[in-house]
């Protein structure tokens, strides 16, 4: 399992533009022989693992539910673990797949480098969609802020944010 963080600022401001999205299809590689897609609208949720010995606060990705959890710490039924230190920049391009009819994806990386995806999304061209490539660019968008605060528990308590 990737190491429990939180998102940072950046990451939460490019999350909150992509849930405007409908019907994105989520994929991550599983080793060669599959993947693992899962198609509906997603959204950063916060967790604080109580018992943890260390790393207690992460933000997961979730396919957006009902709003019931947000509210409370339950883990949403579907969601993914990931260690947001890695997710260092995003990029929008045109990827046209017939099989599953998308013509964008979204992919984030380490590094400014598509093959080095750690996960990404596929989307369909839309009103919504050019909304987000016209905020956005179609070049790295780098989702590290240069802040002096660590992570974004820092950055909640010294702006007043409030996170479950």
């Amino acid at each position: 399992m990737p190491q429990r963080t939180l998102a940072h600022r950046r990451q939460r401001e490019f999350f909150s533009d992509l849930s405007y999205l409908e019907d994105l299809v989520l994929t991550t590689k599983n080793g060669d022989p599959c993947a693992l897609n899962i198609h509906g609208t997603f959204e950063l949720f916060d967790k604080h693992w109580v018992a943890a010995e260390d790393s207690q606060d992460e933000t997961m990705l979730a396919l957006k539910e009902d709003r019931h959890h947000l509210l409370s710490n339950v883990e949403p039924r579907i969601h993914f673990h990931i260690d947001w230190d890695k997710i260092s920049y995003a990029c929008i391009r045109p990827r046209r797949l017939e099989l599953i009819n998308s013509d964008y994806e979204i992919v984030f990386c380490d590094k400014q480098d598509p093959n080095a995806r750690i996960f990404w999304f596929y989307f369909r061209d839309s009103a919504e969609a050019q909304s987000l490539r016209a905020k956005w660019g179609d070049d790295w968008i780098n989702l590290k802020e240069a802040v002096n605060c660590t992570n974004y528990r820092q950055e909640a308590e010294n702006v007043g944010y409030a996170y479950f």
